[in-house]
């Protein structure tokens, strides 16, 4: 019972504190602050009153309500009046008040948002900054609570969510500079930022308040964010940061202050570094966070970045396996022989496909016309296609060389390099099923190859195929693309002929 009767009362003693004992309320401020805080405590005496009506307010005008009715006029009347003691400690307030909206079992989302605003309309846009930039550093979760003060504010003073911006990453790099308070202060910046403007289904978030301000400052500081995670000790942080990035859209639009090339590096690099370390390590679920954001980033950049394409083929062509016991083994075409492929070659397989994808993603999304999605095909099978010397041999010399010659520099080339990049294989394998006139060359380079490769003296002697697992899985692929591609042309000229009969 004693434990009840403080909770009736404890509720309407702490409300009349600010005006009965203002010097005790500035002394124990911060117990105060505490026990609210930790555990909703505030939430759960707040639904007690809610439900009991136990502890009574009396009105000036007569009569009495209840604590959790008088509720919302002492927010207005007494929390927010900017002469009086609480607007002193404006900050914990904002916090409490947040978990509070949070609380669905309170049911107050309705009504602290616009109270937090009136409050914030009442102070200089000094203070508003000083405010945004400590909740979005101090608050785990602060994106229901800043979106709707950051409408207000932008009203106010047009343009302040920049300066928070600029206010809140210059804490941040500090910090890390710092390593003040460990990763936990990056990662709590990285988390509410990813959170203010995380993607919906019908692109909603491009009309959040402060977007435009966010995919702005992206645009010309996305580099120093970059730099600010991208070797950070903590996998969580690095994941927030590339997600972070992925909401900004800073590809989209005009990205003329965006330097491409030297993004396109930095991520690149970090992939790469990403890949050998869960295929070295064995680490398949330490790096898989990192990994999905990273691969998100990547892919819907990708599909509008032609120099992030550019660099991106090359990083793939000059980073292979590291060095082991055996070869890795790519082998997904026969489902009955996965039983002898080792965690590594699972984590290998994965790495592949993962890099594959961030071709190809774009495939997948509803924004992109089937002329556009064979238009981003062409263009990487054509400067793949382009990368190699373009000399080519008669049919006569085929006829002469194979099975057991190659006549053509150029399909030794390219088969060397997609027999060690099997990658390669499934962008190909990929963009040729989307593109009608690009591929033909490369396919044609890559089968000369693998005819005179399954003729080899050593690989004609060994026990067993198996030994070639992966070539053997892009000789099984290259068969079933052909068979499609040809079927894409066929299509093609079908349409074309109708055409020209019209």
């Amino acid at each position: 019972m004693c434990h009840i009767e403080t909770t009736v009362y404890l509720l309407s003693y702490l409300l009349s504190l600010p005006r009965i004992a203002p010097d005790v309320v500035s002394e124990c401020w911060k117990d105060i602050f505490t026990r609210l805080h930790v555990n909703k405590v505030l939430g759960d005496m707040f639904l007690h009153e809610r439900d009991t009506n136990q502890s009574l307010v009396r009105l000036l005008t007569g009569g009495t309500t209840s604590v959790a009715t008088a509720f919302p006029s002492w927010l207005y009347t007494v929390a927010f009046d900017k002469n009086g003691l609480i607007m002193k400690h404006a900050l914990d307030i904002a916090i409490t008040l947040d978990a509070m909206a949070y609380d669905k079992r309170l049911g107050l989302h309705y009504l602290i948002p616009v109270s937090l605003i009136l409050a914030l309309r009442s102070n200089t846009s000094d203070t508003a900054v000083d405010m945004f930039v400590d909740l979005i550093t101090r608050l785990d979760r602060a994106r229901y609570l800043v979106l709707n003060l950051v409408a207000a504010a932008e009203e106010k003073w047009p343009g302040i969510f920049q300066t928070i911006l600029e206010r809140v990453f210059s804490k941040a790099i500090a910090m890390h500079i710092a390593n003040s308070g460990g990763s936990i202060n990056v990662e709590k910046i990285l988390t509410n930022l990813s959170m203010l403007f995380e993607e919906a289904p019908d692109s909603s978030y491009i009309n959040r308040p402060g977007f435009n301000a966010f995919q702005s400052y992206m645009k010309q500081r996305c580099r120093q964010v970059l730099l600010l995670f991208v070797n950070h000790p903590s996998m969580e942080c690095r994941a927030l940061g590339y997600r972070v990035l992925s909401h900004s859209h800073f590809w989209e639009e005009d990205s003329t202050n965006v330097d491409s090339a030297s993004i396109s590096k930095l991520l690149m690099d970090a992939w790469f570094r990403h890949m050998k370390s869960r295929y070295t390590f064995f680490k398949e679920n330490d790096e898989s966070l990192v990994l999905d954001e990273l691969e998100h980033l990547n892919a819907n950049s990708n599909s509008t970045n032609k120099d992030q394409q550019r660099g991106t083929i090359s990083a793939l062509q000059q980073n292979g396996h590291p060095n082991q016991r055996r070869p890795p083994q790519f082998l997904k075409a026969y489902p009955q022989l996965q039983d002898m492929l080792e965690l590594q070659d699972q984590v290998y397989i994965d790495n592949i496909e993962r890099s594959a994808n961030l071709f190809c993603k774009f495939q997948e999304q509803s924004q992109y016309t089937p002329e556009h999605k064979s238009a981003i095909g062409f263009h990487i099978l054509s400067h793949l296609s382009a990368r190699w010397p373009s000399a080519t041999a008669s049919i006569e010399a085929y006829d002469e060389a194979l099975p057991k010659n190659i006549p053509s520099a150029r399909d030794i080339a390219i088969g060397n390099t997609f027999k060690d990049h099997p990658v390669l294989f499934l962008i190909v394998e990929k963009c040729a099923n989307s593109s009608r006139s690009a591929g033909g060359e490369l396919l044609r380079s890559i089968l000369v190859y693998f005819i005179v490769f399954w003729h080899m003296d050593q690989v004609v002697q060994a026990a067993t195929t198996l030994k070639y697992a992966t070539q053997l899985e892009e000789t099984a692929r290259l068969i079933i693309l052909m068979k499609n591609v040809r079927e894409i042309m066929r299509k093609a000229e079908y349409s074309t002929n109708n055409m020209m009969i019209f």
